[in-house]
């Protein structure tokens, strides 16, 4: 294995880890309050309510999710 590899391993490890946390933790009360509730979001958290009302929330929520924290650069050798 290259040494650099491994030190890209090392730098995202904590992001990633915050990340799939967050999503587990919005996914399990997510679900909570669909079964709760059933389709109706009126009692659900705030922001689960303010997901629903907005939906430009939704794509950033997306994006934060799918980018994570910590993005990496690449690098090239020849710059």
């Amino acid at each position: 294995r290259r040494r650099g590899a491994c030190n890209v391993e090392r730098r995202r490890l904590w992001p990633t880890k915050i990340i799939q946390a967050g999503q587990k933790a919005g996914q399990n009360n997510l679900i909570k309050a669909v079964f709760k509730m059933g389709a109706d979001l009126v009692g659900a958290r705030w922001p689960i309510r303010m997901l629903n009302c907005f939906p430009l929330l939704r794509g950033i929520t997306g994006r934060f999710i799918g980018l994570g924290i910590g993005r990496e650069s690449v690098r090239s050798p020849a710059a």
